[in-house]
């Protein structure tokens, strides 16, 4: 009988009977737990993958309308209906066109990506004449962790120097893979040929462009064999600079005198022709964007460049900061649970305490390390990870999972009060409440399961709660059932003198007078009028529906959780110069330091400023993207559009919200004839509420 306590065969009374063994599953738990959980990836969100393919066309000179013709309508025909393939979306700027296309759940992106690299191959006089070949990818998920900020009074040369030294310094670092730079232009070689100058040499300009073209080549030209051995030949006259373009040859005059690119032509060594200017605290300025990718350690990535930043050596006048540290809200949601965890601790073993007894309140609280730990063995073996959206998860689980140990350890409790011997009572305790504890953990567990199967970007976001929820609360019941009832098989009722007994003496007296006073009478009633009881429990029901659906309780599809930073992102109609982008983006920056004087006259004078840093971009918006899985816009480029982006003062100290700062700044900056502005302040963006464009739309409910 499953009821019978001394029935051998029992895996529980085995347990209660077999202490070393209760003590082996704890140790080997925790143990393995700890272990796996220093070993597992950390990183900010979890891996996601975007599920797009971009096909990417750069067509130099183009207008918009012009690429949308020549680019974007054709791509988008030729992938529409591709097996796999959800939806395509374009965007045609001025000189490039860029398709994307969204691929249905549980399709192999591999094949897909073949199948629209073969299909765009087969476009007719593709890409258009002057456009450059297109560029096919299957888009990863590359997480930003920190940026380096290079500014000061120098250079644009020198600042792009800095940044990719830097770069390169970093990228021979451990655990280091991915950086880039930013807020700089490529350099370039303009060649100016007049047509006075073709005139006088009888030159035409396709001839000057072919010499170039032909001259500034690295080429391998074959092999020699000898009986000494094999010679490689090659052409090495890769011109990079402007001495190397001002010596090519364009003819050998029939006197042997050789007419050269310098000769015909204005070289000028330069950037690239583009609208880019990018600003920190006022001064020029170039980033070094690091990322995460893979199982590399966010927290590492993090100390390794500042310890890197502690170290270098810059020129006089160049200074250099971290910027942009996603790092630092990891490490407050892992500061959170830890103090939540400790907290919980700390209120279960006093409230235990209070009403119980010392041991037992002792093994009931350690359920909570025993499960969380536990927990990481199952996480980790379903390709979980430690990030924002499990540490959510381990928060939101805390409050629960101590419940099954609480009602196991004073079932135990009560058969000692009532006499029952020590391992008799662990068994009896345990049957009594194993069915119930059971279904309310399976209870539980069913209400998170669901979330495995929901699909799509916001299924990959959420997959990791459920897996965190179940994991931890099957350790709870594991911990509750082979665990806790062996250390409590010896536990004792309270028979000693003191002023905990005392207390704890008369805390029961006073539970007891509100049990038999207000709790039983209540229930007696209750149960004998039961449709009173169905029909309270239906009005409520229906009260809080329409509560809902009346707005006096606000649904969101994401709660806003307030960040550190503030971005404003400008967009000017298409085709306003670079100068004009550049007055409104200085305009903010004015108003950002207005109102970052408004606050700081509030705030005490040892708390220094509200703001940490002001970095500012015309051409293009590095850092407007980084909002979280989904959060923010996609980076654009063009002399219409530009950022700012401001860094608080951390939100632990703050006496202010991100989103009221905003609203001020917002306010400040007024209504500019032409401009749009896109504000973040939030960690998680789930974007806008409705979003509607010529042939997609969406709602967040």
């Amino acid at each position: 009988m499953a009821n019978n306590p001394n029935n051998s065969r029992n895996i529980f009374s085995w347990f209660v009977r077999n202490h070393v063994a209760a003590n082996l599953l704890m140790a080997s738990l925790m143990i393995g737990g700890l272990v796996t959980a220093l070993t597992m990836t950390v990183e900010i969100f979890p891996e996601i993958d975007p599920r797009t393919i971009t096909v990417t066309v750069p067509y130099p000179g183009s207008s918009p309308d012009e690429v949308e013709e020549s680019v974007n309508r054709r791509v988008e025909e030729a992938i529409t209906g591709i097996e796999g393939v959800k939806q395509v979306r374009s965007v045609a700027a001025e000189g490039a066109g860029t398709v994307t296309a969204e691929l249905e759940d549980n399709v192999n992106d591999r094949e897909v990506l073949d199948d629209v690299k073969s299909a765009v191959e087969q476009i007719q006089n593709f890409p258009p004449e002057d456009a450059d070949d297109e560029e096919i990818i299957d888009t990863s998920a590359i997480q930003p962790v920190i940026t380096i900020a290079l500014y000061g009074d120098a250079s644009e040369r020198t600042l792009r120097e800095l940044a990719f030294q830097v770069r390169d310094d970093l990228t021979a670092l451990d655990g280091i893979s991915i950086v880039n730079v930013s807020g700089v232009r490529d350099y370039e070689i303009g060649v100016e040929v007049s047509e006075s100058s073709l005139r006088k040499y009888n030159l035409t300009f396709r001839e000057v462009a072919d010499a170039v073209r032909e001259f500034s080549i690295n080429l391998p030209g074959g092999t020699i064999r000898s009986d000494s051995g094999e010679i490689l030949l090659r052409t090495d006259h890769q011109a990079y600079n402007q001495a190397d373009f001002e010596q090519i040859v364009l003819r050998t005059n029939a006197d042997g005198t050789l007419l050269k690119l310098i000769d015909v032509a204005t070289i000028v060594d330069g950037f690239e022709a583009i609208d880019e200017l990018s600003l920190f605290n006022g001064k020029p300025a170039s980033f070094v964007d690091v990322s995460q990718v893979g199982n590399q350690q966010v927290l590492d990535i993090e100390e390794k460049v500042k310890n890197y930043v502690d170290t270098i050596v810059l020129p006089h006048g160049v200074e250099a900061t971290t910027w942009a540290n996603s790092a630092d809200i990891l490490r407050s949601r892992i500061d959170l649970l830890v103090r939540n965890g400790l907290m919980g601790l700390v209120l279960v073993f006093g409230v235990l305490v209070l009403f119980l007894n010392l041991k037992l309140a002792f093994w009931t609280t350690m359920g909570i390390p025993i499960s969380f730990l536990g927990a990481f063995l199952i996480i980790a073996a379903g390709g979980g990870t430690i990030n924002m959206i499990s540490l959510f998860a381990f928060i939101v689980v805390l409050g629960i999972v101590v419940d099954d140990a609480i009602i196991v350890g004073e079932s135990i409790y009560a058969k000692r009060e009532q006499g029952v011997p020590g391992m008799q009572a662990a068994v009896e305790g345990l049957y009594d409440v194993i069915v119930p504890i059971t279904i309310g953990v399976l209870t539980t567990i069913i209400a998170f399961v669901p979330m495995f199967f929901t699909t799509g970007f916001i299924g990959q976001v959420l997959v990791v709660i459920p897996l965190v929820v179940v994991s931890v609360l099957l350790m709870s019941l594991i911990e509750a059932c082979f665990i806790l009832p062996a250390h409590l098989s010896n536990v004792k009722t309270n028979n000693m003198r003191g002023a905990i007994p005392l207390v704890q003496h008369k805390l029961r007296n006073g539970l007891q007078l509100l049990i038999t006073n207000i709790y039983l009478p209540t229930l007696k009633r209750a149960l004998k009028a039961p449709y009173v009881v169905v029909a309270i429990a239906i009005t409520a029901f229906i009260l809080t529906i329409g509560a809902i659906n009346g707005g006096q309780i606000k649904t969101v599809f994401f709660p806003s959780i307030d960040g550190d930073d503030i971005a404003a992102k400008l967009r000017m109609p298409n085709g306003t110069p670079a100068i004009e982008t550049e007055a409104v983006i200085r305009h903010m920056i004015s108003m950002a330091q207005t109102t970052q004087a408004e606050y700081d006259e509030k705030l005490p004078a040892e708390m220094g400023s509200i703001f940490k840093n002001i970095s500012a971009n015309v051409g293009s918006t590095p850092f407007s993207g980084r909002g979280g899985p989904g959060g923010g816009e996609e980076s654009s480029s063009g002399s219409h559009f530009g950022e700012v982006k401001i860094e608080l003062l951390a939100g632990e100290v703050r006496p202010y919200s991100a989103s009221e700062i905003e609203s001020r700044w917002r306010e400040l900056i007024g209504d500019i004839p032409g401009a749009q502005f896109t504000f973040f302040s939030n960690i998680l963006d789930a974007g806008e509420d409705i979003f509607i464009n010529k042939s997609l739309f969406y709602l967040n409910v």
